[in-house]
């Protein structure tokens, strides 16, 4: 399988392997990667880059509709999923927080206590 990930950043110089805590608060100061974690945190299996463009892109046309309090154009699926292999999988793998298998172009949650209980209290 061909997957691409990293090891976690050692906290500090305890060697936990936790990520530290200003390196999560810099991950999840993206709207959209709060977002792609949350659709992978909450995933049983792996889930195709495909389905996490198409969901963050109903997100972010729905976040445009109640911010305009109109109708608005749905944001592009395509730049979307661009905007995934770009800029969130490298941050994400490079973390360890998601495992990306780039044979089947799907990305799976692999944690982080740090990042876990963040999205526990924002959900």
């Amino acid at each position: 399988m061909a997957t691409h990930s990293t090891d976690r950043i050692p906290d500090g110089e305890n060697g936990t392997g936790q990520i530290p805590a200003h390196v999560v608060d810099e991950l999840l100061a993206s709207r959209a990667r709060r977002r792609l974690l949350r659709c992978l945190w909450g995933a049983e299996e792996p889930v195709p880059v495909d389905d996490l463009a198409a969901d963050l892109a109903g997100s972010e046309a729905e976040d445009e509709r109640s911010e305009a309090g109109e109708t608005a154009v749905p944001t592009n699926r395509q730049k979307t999923r661009i905007d995934i292999y770009q800029k969130h999988l490298p941050k994400l793998t490079e973390t360890g927080l998601v495992a990306f298998d780039s044979r089947l172009g799907t990305v799976a949650f692999t944690g982080g206590p740090r990042v876990t209980a963040r999205l526990e209290e924002e959900s």
